[in-house]
């Protein structure tokens, strides 16, 4: 998966491993395509010219397996990267509740779905999200600061400074630090 992806990217031209990896696509049995187009799809997403074409691979993949974890986390995580909010947000909460999906992924899915839904007016909804992900991944610090970010908006100091003083009690990140402070 993730490992192919950097290897692929790396060394060789995208368009030169996108033809390679959708000559292969026919050959395969109906139920590894799925796969196939996700990983396809992470390929391309990063260069901005196929983010189009990503978006379908993402999309082809789920039609034919809409239980795909991967390709809905990606298509989400893509969508989100685009700006498209609400267009994001149901690819991102169903990956963040995908047993496929990483405890501690599916909660930044979660996190990134929680802010989308924060921008859209919908602070309810993206407090349950975050909630959800918190009980299936307690330490993420991702989903405790959107969460601790929610508290702030909506004026909630007493439950941000409790949230504020779970996400001290953890090794952060500095990146995570940085946005903390």
């Amino acid at each position: 998966g993730s490992r192919a992806r950097v290897l692929l990217s790396g060394t060789d031209a995208v368009a030169n491993v996108r033809k390679r990896l959708l000559a292969r696509l026919p050959d395969l049995p109906l139920t590894h395509r799925p796969a196939l187009l996700t990983l396809l799809g992470d390929i391309l997403a990063p260069h901005e010219e196929y983010e189009t074409e990503a978006e379908a691979r993402y999309t082809e993949a789920l039609a034919l397996d809409p239980g795909h974890g991967a390709a809905r986390e990606a298509l989400g995580r893509l969508l989100a990267r685009q700006g498209r909010l609400e267009a994001a947000i149901d690819p991102l909460i169903e990956a963040s509740r995908h047993r496929d999906i990483p405890p501690e992924r599916a909660a930044e899915d979660a996190a990134i779905a929680a802010r989308a839904l924060l921008e859209l007016g919908q602070p309810a909804r993206a407090e349950q999200i975050l909630k959800e992900a918190l009980r299936r991944a307690p330490d993420s610090q991702r989903a405790l600061l959107e969460l601790a970010r929610l508290y702030e908006r909506l004026d909630r100091t007493t439950e941000q400074a409790i949230v504020l003083e779970n996400l001290a009690q953890l090794p952060l990140s500095s990146m995570l630090r940085a946005e903390v402070s």
